[in-house]
């Protein structure tokens, strides 16, 4: 039997987006969802374990490494693909590990943006699956908020031998857990100015969290919790990219990716409340009118309503992705050797948009999924 029977029909999925190859690592993926991820998100959200075990089996067919080119030992893969894996761990596995997992990804992405002549980026960005090395970014500030362009209560300074950072964030998922972060300062000489950011590596041992304190409703195995790095001295090779970078980061690399695969998670969450539901009205029958409650008119519209919303969800979201494979000629990262080079900013607009859409969708797919199941779809 294949896994998950009674999910939508791949009829409704738009498998000419992907490569032979990449539909082939999605076939593996969805069964590693039903043997691995999908049971240990049950624990996972019951007792808010952080996911790493689900961790240690993406890493087990290479997805750590997704992005990363393949002479670094990396799967090499586009931008399209990352919204399928991403939307694929959502829908059939773990929502909680895909958020981790879409923060990983915005991670080794700013890594990769500046890992050409920086060996700390390259040694790390090797052996992400090898290791299980889990990254994330931590941009936000208990000050502003998600307004993580303003990070007030954070900042940098030079010194002898390279940079003390100290870094407050609100929440950062993966806070404690994970074994690498890029975080976001005013610059070293800052004078005011919040164009004028800068990025960090800052590994696991040198943050403080507290993960005791987490507790939230949905994605509740995320550990979205808050974050500080309290004037951790780092050697001068752990600065990604030049002072004064973040904002390039920001609008290349940490926005457009962060969308691309948030949107692609919430559209694998509404596909994966759609599967769910199907099987329980596809069951279910009142056999006083020897109906099954998919077979009610005002069911059958709910059900089309979700489909079609989140068919165009996901398909303007694979479409930003195509844009941005378009843009970079399938996301290599050799462009970047130009340190000018910033393609996909210019469509920074258009990825927010995206978001939008998709946090809007899967919260009303969702609330007509309980519907359609009644009083069953709460337990």
């Amino acid at each position: 039997m294949p896994p998950f029977p009674n999910r939508l029909s791949e009829d409704f999925d738009p498998q000419w987006l992907l490569t032979p190859e990449q539909q082939a690592l999605q076939t593996r993926l969805i069964a590693l969802c039903e043997e691995v991820l999908r049971p240990n998100a049950i624990a996972s959200d019951r007792s808010l374990i952080y996911p790493r075990r689900n961790f240690e089996a993406l890493a087990s067919l290479g997805l750590l490494g997704l992005l990363v080119p393949t002479e670094w030992g990396g799967l090499g893969e586009n931008h399209v693909c990352a919204a399928m894996v991403v939307e694929t761990i959502a829908r059939y596995g773990c929502p909680s590990t895909a958020m981790c997992y879409t923060m990983h990804l915005g991670a080794v992405a700013a890594a990769l943006f500046r890992a050409h002549n920086n060996p700390e980026l390259q040694s790390l960005l090797k052996q992400l699956d090898s290791s299980v090395y889990i990254g994330t970014l931590s941009y936000s500030d208990p000050e502003t908020g998600s307004h993580f362009w303003y990070p007030v209560s954070s900042k940098s300074e030079r010194t002898a031998d390279g940079w003390q950072v100290f870094k407050r964030a609100s929440w950062t998922t993966s806070a404690g857990f994970a074994d690498w972060y890029i975080v976001q300062t005013t610059s070293p000489g800052f004078s005011g100015d919040y164009s004028d950011l800068s990025c960090f590596l800052i590994y696991g041992s040198e943050v403080e969290a507290a993960p005791h304190k987490w507790d939230a409703l949905g994605l509740r195995g995320n550990q979205s919790g808050a974050l500080k790095v309290d004037g951790v001295a780092i050697p001068q090779g752990r600065m990604v990219g030049p002072i004064g970078d973040g904002v390039a980061s920001n609008d290349e690399i940490v926005d457009p990716f962060f969308l691309l695969c948030s949107s692609a998670c919430w559209n694998g969450i509404a596909m994966g409340a759609i599967d769910i539901a199907k099987k329980h009205v596809t069951r279910k029958k009142h056999v006083d009118v020897g109906l099954r409650v998919a077979d009610y008119p005002t069911i059958q519209d709910y059900f089309g309503e979700a489909i079609i919303d989140t068919s165009a969800c996901r398909m303007y979201t694979f479409s930003m992705g195509q844009l941005m494979d378009q843009l970079t000629n399938g996301c290599d990262w050799s462009l970047h050797a130009d340190i000018s080079a910033l393609p996909r900013s210019a469509y920074l607009h258009w990825y927010w948009q995206i978001k939008f859409s998709a946090a809007k969708n899967v919260a009303h797919v969702c609330d007509k999924m309980l519907h359609a199941c009644g009083g069953s779809g709460f337990k």
